[in-house]
This record gives structure tokens, C-alpha cells and sequence, in this order.
């Protein structure tokens, strides 16, 4: 509490009153932020990487070992979809550890990197076969299990920092786990807490914690989740309460994608089952027709498109989108890797009507990406 107060204090500008205060957060929370800042405020937007920052960050990852880098950075550089990846940060960190793993250990270069879900379970999955290499497979998936209920509990709750004790209780092999990092609070006293070293790692495992624990409970878990999303498309004020719930959705969808799962080849690693696949292709057609006759705030026009290219199977996409040909991004700004996303799922519509894209910050590079799209629309804004 006394924390919490001072924070307070801080932030509002009753104490160090003169000086200025640098305040890094998602993008999704600068409204509730700013009612507690003080005044003047200025709000900046970090898009992600551009082509040259993406060398930049290559050459520095790699700067004691220059050829592995050169020989990385051309084959992101054949692979767009990979390369546009890159952009957002903590996505060109982890391409850049894979590539790594793979060229000093001479395995063979890894192809089907086409989405975010299917580089983050790489990345975990290649990390966790590394430090718990002495597991057989069924204790390495039910640390995968437990780290994901871990996960989970602090979605649910918006919790980021977790007790030494609860750590415990859930990850019993928690000293394996690359995934965690510990640290030290001091408040009156100094207390042990834990955290996922990335949100989007938190956010991953979560995801995972419903696939791996298939059962009627984990679904309604997911049900819930799913309405609290559609519920909140009716109140703007709700969006804070449902938008750390999105990356957990999207990479659900990009986990129901088998071929994300099968290329591990783990025989104790379930795939999703269909009646998960069903919920969730129902969920997506269903807020579809609900966005239509609803003010546009929530942006979830993009995010439904962002959850269709992390499936990444042709034909759930095309039967969604059969339920979708008029698409009106106007007025948000597209991003290289939103452009990416809406190009894949614009060419599996069979009949696009119409497609909105004023005041969207569209470039040449970006239109370049959209092409294959734009010639598929009947209209266009």
C-alpha cells in the first residue's frame, strides 16, 4: 500500500515536482495512465524496427561472431515474412537466438517460421529441450503445464510478479525454466519475486497451459475469456479490461495451427482438439457480425485479421472469411507487419467487396506488401 501510494505521489506530480518523468507501457494502457500523470504530457508510439534499425540490431546481437550474423541476416532477408517479423523487437531477439542455436549446432535451417506463434514455440521449445535435457518427456511436458498455469493465474488476475512461494508451488523445476527471471524487491523488507522475462512470454505460456490442459474446464476457462472480449466491444471504457486478454487469444489460434505443435515431434504434446477448433472458429465468425453495427473504437477489425494469419491453414481462413468482405481499417495506422497480415487473409476471401484503407500511414514499401490483395477488392478506399 505504502508502495503504491508513493507511486501515486510520483506519478502526479507531488513530489519532484520539477522534473520530468519517462514512463514506458503498452500502448493499450495511456488512457488510464494519463488520468494519473501530470501535466504537460507527451505520448510516443514505438512501431517497431525499420529495415535498417533490423541490421542494426543483427550486426550488435552478433558482433563477436560476424559470419554467423551475415549468414542470419540474408536468410531473414530471403524470407519476407520473416524479415517483417523483425520489426517488433522482442520478435528480432528471438529470431536472432534461433538463428544462433542453428548455426552452432549445424542442424538444418528452420523454414516454417511464418508467424509469431510459430517463432515464439521455437524459441520455447528449442530453450526448454536445452536446460531440461535430463526430463524424460512426460515430466518436460508437465513443466510446460505448470509454467502455463503460472502463466495463466497472472492473466487472469493482471498480475505480473509472482511470490517465490506460488513459483514454487506451481514449477517444481523452476531452477530449469530460462523463461523466469528472479529478483530482488525492496519494500520494508526484501522479498524474492519472479517474473516472465518478456509479457508476451506470459502471454505464450498461458495460451499453451489451454491447450495442454484439454479438458472441459480449460474450455469453459477459454469461454469465458472469449465473452469477456465480446462483452467488451459494447463499452469503450471495457477495452482496458479485455485487451490483455488479446495476445493470449491470438496465440491461442496460432497454437491450433497442428503444424506449429507436430513439427517438435513430441509424441506427449496433444493437439488442439476439435471441439477447442470449433470454439473458437464460431467465436471469430460471431464477432464479426457483431463489429459491424458497433462504433469502430476497439480496433478489432485488425485484431480478428491478426488472429485468421496465426492459424495459417487455408481452409479455416477461407471459411471464416467467407463471412467477411467488407473490411474497414480507417483511421488506424497500419504497420508493415499489419499489412503482411491483411494481404493473407484478403487473398483467401473469395469475394471482397469493399476494403477501407484512409488515414491508415500507408507507404510505398507498405503498399508493396498489399498488391497481391488490393487487386482482389471490387472497391477500394
Amino acid at each position: 500500500f505504502f508502495f503504491c501510494v508513493q507511486s501515486a505521489v510520483l506519478l502526479g506530480g507531488r513530489m519532484l515536482c520539477e522534473s520530468s518523468l519517462l514512463v514506458t507501457t503498452r500502448s493499450t494502457a495511456s488512457k488510464a495512465l494519463s488520468h494519473m500523470l501530470k501535466g504537460p504530457q507527451r505520448f510516443t508510439e514505438i512501431l517497431g524496427f525499420s529495415d535498417r534499425g533490423v541490421e542494426n540490431y543483427f550486426q550488435a546481437f552478433f558482433e563477436q561472431d560476424k559470419n554467423v550474423g551475415i549468414k542470419s541476416l540474408k536468410h531473414v532477408k530471403d524470407n519476407e515474412t520473416l524479415l517483417t517479423a523483425c520489426f517488433i523487437p522482442i520478435t528480432c531477439w528471438i529470431v536472432c537466438n534461433v538463428f544462433k542455436d542453428v548455426f552452432k549446432g549445424g542442424t538444418d535451417i528452420i523454414t516454417d517460421l511464418d508467424t509469431s506463434t510459430s517463432i515464439f514455440a521455437h524459441f520455447v521449445f528449442t530453450q526448454m529441450k536445452h536446460h531440461g535435457s535430463d526430463l524424460d518427456e512426460s515430466e518436460w511436458t508437465n513443466l510446460l503445464k505448470n509454467l502455463g498455469e503460472l502463466a495463466a493465474d497472472g492473466i487472469t488476475k493482471q498480475k505480473v510478479l509472482f511470490d517465490e512461494y506460488d513459483v514454487k508451488q506451481k514449477v517444481s523445476n523452476h531452477k530449469l525454466v530460462p523463461f523466469l527471471c528472479k529478483f530482488f524487491l525492496r519494500k520494508l523488507n526484501v522479498e524474492t519475486k519472479y517474473s516472465f522475462m518478456h509479457l508476451s512470454f506470459q502471454e505464450f505460456f498461458a495460451a499453451l497451459f489451454y491447450l495442454l490442459s484439454d479438458t472441459d474446464i480449460a474450455r469453459e476457462q477459454v469461454e469465458e475469456m472469449l465473452l469477456k472480449v465480446k462483452q467488451g466491444l459494447n463499452v469503450t471504457d471495457q477495452k482496458l479490461h479485455m485487451s490483455h486478454l488479446l495476445p493470449v487469444i491470438q496465440f491461442l489460434f496460432g497454437l491450433s495451427n497442428k503444424e506449429v505443435t507436430s513439427s517438435h515431434q513430441l509424441s506427449a504434446f496433444p493437439e488442439i482438439s476439435p471441439k477447442m477448433c470449433s470454439l473458437l472458429e464460431k467465436w471469430i465468425c460471431d464477432l464479426i457480425k457483431a463489429e459491424e453495427g458497433l462504433p469502430r473504437t476497439h480496433n478489432i477489425q485488425l485484431f480478428i485479421l491478426q488472429c485468421l494469419y496465426e492459424v495459417h491453414e487455408e481452409g479455416f481462413v477461407q471459411k471464416v472469411m467467407e463471412n467477411w468482405n467488407r473490411i474497414n481499417l480507417d483511421g488506424i495506422p497500419l504497420k508493415k507487419t499489419d499489412c503482411r497480415v491483411l494481404a493473407y487473409c484478403v487473398r483467401h476471401c473469395q469475394d471482397m467487396e469493399r476494403l477501407t484503407l484512409t488515414h491508415c500511414n500507408l507507404t510505398a514499401e507498405k503498399l508493396k506488401v498489399l498488391t497481391e490483395a488490393l487487386v482482389k477488392c471490387k472497391e477500394l478506399g
